[in-house]
């Protein structure tokens, strides 16, 4: 366990990137109404598949206020691009226009990045009702593919598929240390003392 890794959640106003959050941290899926978010920071450890724990900070970000996206809204993420280790794209499977929102921000971060590494994860919210598909997976996928990111679906229901892509997050960004091939410094220091 590492430095925290700093990951930014946003997405269209409404959609349920709150609710996600709190689905997955506390298991409290929200059924009511949730007071639309201006900023938020959770904390979360995460177990990766080496068997590692890492910590998540995750920033609730404001959702943007319209599928009229202007430049003043992706503006309120400018200032996460120099520190955030990843972004999560989050949309609606059920509103187009979230997904087209998430378009927008990907490429804002693509030209402001300032030659950093960030890792990009789309993720795509199933609706509370099971409302019509608008988002079409193929879609969606091939987008994801051809800008080399990964794609998930998930049930703010099921909290198996909500865990999904902040696993992946945590071990992609904290990689396994490599072991050098040089000898610990106190093993060759008692071969030279030795001679």
């Amino acid at each position: 366990m590492g430095k925290a890794t700093k990951v930014v959640v946003c997405g269209l106003q409404g959609i349920g990137k709150t609710t996600m959050l709190e689905e997955l941290i506390y298991g409290m899926y929200a059924n009511q109404d949730i007071f639309p978010t201006l900023e938020d920071i959770y904390i979360a450890s995460v177990d990766t598949e080496r068997g590692t724990k890492e910590i998540l900070r995750l920033y609730d970000t404001q959702g943007l206020s319209s599928t009229e996206v202007a430049t003043a809204d992706i503006a309120t993420l400018k200032p996460f691009y120099p520190t955030a280790d990843a972004f999560v794209l989050v949309y609606r499977l059920d509103i187009r226009a979230s997904f087209d929102v998430i378009d927008l921000i990907r490429r804002d971060i693509e030209r402001n990045r300032e030659k950093r590494e960030i890792l990009l994860v789309a993720v795509g919210v199933a609706g509370k009702n099971n409302e019509a598909r608008q988002v079409d997976p193929s879609l969606a996928i091939g987008w994801a593919s051809r800008d080399k990111f990964r794609h998930f679906e998930v049930l703010l229901t099921d909290r198996k598929t909500l865990v999904a892509p902040f696993l992946y997050i945590a071990s992609k960004c904290n990689p396994p240390p490599t072991k050098s091939s040089f000898a610990p410094l106190g093993i060759g220091t008692k071969k030279i003392r030795e001679s």
